[in-house]
């Protein structure tokens, strides 16, 4: 992981309004009303220190873009608003959404693992499954290979090494539409399950969106399966991932998000309010978070989360 993460804040003393918002107006406290556009930012300010801060959401070392969704986020009486737009006032240390609700000023972010979390399955074991399919001889090359990257997976350093063979196995000489349809034929395997299932983590994550939460998905799958997956969730999500990158003659990627480097990322966060993981390699992750939740673990990843993360929560199942 690189330590590429930036993160750029710009602080403006605003002048002489005198009003404020009505669900802080007893206290006296100055507020401001932030209404972020696309193609501006208008402020109607009462007498207060206003910090804006912009982010990119994945290190430099990752290529490719860090949006994964352009799905508009709708509150429960279905007035939608973006992950870039939507007024709120801010009252010390308190702020209110239009809906008058009070949240923390300081921005809750939510950060989850994808595969086995928020949709079942490994979305890189089903990619090279699928993409098996469609050739014999890719699939026999594929079943080679195997072995000898379960063996490098051993050593953490040669993971990436590791998930590039069997990946690079199954691509040699593929067009880049077999690459897509493949991605296409998985998310439509595991999407509708996801959605079929009100009480799940999905479940829990899209209400904390819905509250105005920034959502940040950490996988140790590949950047173009992730974000097809939370664009077909309608989840407006940045993505923490391994990108594609070109490995003789056919695809490789250039990173193993897993483990101490989904710590890694996380940390570059800052605070997190709640994350949420399923299996022993999630752990880092979910001791920085401030509340956390174990989907669906097994029976000795359930016995570490005790021991490693205080008041940890467990759900059953996965969607």
């Amino acid at each position: 992981m690189s330590s590429g993460w930036t993160f750029a804040t710009t602080t403006a003393r605003l002048g002489a309004s005198s009003s404020t918002c009505e669900p802080c107006a007893s206290t006296g406290r100055a507020t401001a009303l932030e209404s972020r556009d696309s193609s501006s930012r208008r402020t109607t300010p009462a007498r207060c220190w206003v910090t804006t801060v912009a982010r990119t959401a994945v290190p430099r070392s990752f290529a490719g873009p860090s949006v994964a969704s352009t799905a508009a986020r709708c509150s429960p009486r279905g007035r939608a608003w973006s992950s870039s737009t939507g007024p709120r006032t801010s009252c010390g240390s308190t702020r209110h959404d239009w809906r008058g609700c009070a949240v923390s000023t300081r921005e809750l972010v939510v950060v989850a693992d994808l595969d086995g979390t928020l949709v079942e399955g490994d979305g890189l074991d089903l990619l090279l499954r699928a993409l098996g399919r469609r050739s014999r001889t890719r699939r026999i090359a594929l079943t080679l290979i195997t072995p000898i990257a379960w063996a490098l997976m051993i050593v953490p350093s040669w993971r990436a090494t590791a998930a590039s063979l069997r990946l690079w196995a199954v691509t040699v000489g593929v067009a880049p539409a077999t690459l897509d349809d493949a991605v296409d034929e998985i998310v439509q395997r595991t999407v509708p399950l996801a959605r079929a299932r009100p009480r799940s983590a999905l479940a829990e994550i899209r209400d904390h969106v819905d509250d105005g939460a920034r959502l940040v998905v950490v996988t140790a799958g590949t950047r173009p399966l992730a974000e097809a997956t939370c664009r077909a969730l309608g989840l407006d999500a940045d993505i923490v991932a391994a990108s594609w990158r070109p490995w003789c003659g056919g695809i490789g990627i250039d990173a193993w998000v897993s483990g101490r480097r989904k710590a890694e990322a996380t940390t570059r966060l800052g605070t997190i309010t709640m994350a949420y993981g399923d299996s022993i390699t999630d752990l880092p992750m979910l001791r920085r978070a401030q509340a956390a939740c174990l989907v669906a673990p097994g029976r000795w990843t359930r016995l570490a989360a005790k021991l490693l993360v205080p008041g940890v929560r467990v759900l059953s199942r996965v969607a």
